[in-house]
């Protein structure tokens, strides 16, 4: 008999969420900057790493706040199977203006058709696919 281990109880040590825009599915995306250590120079979604004590929907919707004021609701787990340790999450209920921090360089709302123009972090677009496959 063959055992298989399926990383369920992997170690989840951040979170990120896929914003869409529901008037054009269009998503939210932030440019890392060149000084950090994960996809420099890469378009990437809102997140960031679970501080101690706090869920990764907690980490979720404030890392969201942080880096781009607007706060989010509603926000539905996605079932990913990310090479990372990082819970996906997905919403199109936001509020306020996107306005950046001193974690990004840059931000758009994008189509999926606009982000093959653009250099993205790992597994982005596929998740921004899924996204859209499960709305």
């Amino acid at each position: 008999m063959i055992k298989v281990a399926l990383n369920r109880h992997r170690k989840v040590d951040s979170a990120a969420v896929v914003i869409v825009r529901p008037a054009d599915n269009r998503v939210l995306l932030l440019l890392r900057p060149s000084w950090i250590s994960w996809a420099p120079n890469s378009w990437a979604f809102p997140g960031g790493a679970i501080e101690e004590g706090e869920t990764s929907l907690a980490a979720a919707t404030r890392e969201v706040k942080e880096e781009t004021s607007l706060d989010v609701t509603n926000l539905k787990k996605l079932n990913y199977p990310s090479e990372r340790p990082v819970d996906i999450y997905h919403t199109t209920d936001y509020d306020g203006q996107v306005q950046i921090d001193w974690e990004n360089d840059d931000w758009m709302w994008a189509s999926i058709e606009e982000m093959s123009a653009y250099k993205l972090a790992p597994e982005v677009l596929d998740m921004y696919k899924q996204v859209l496959e499960n709305e």
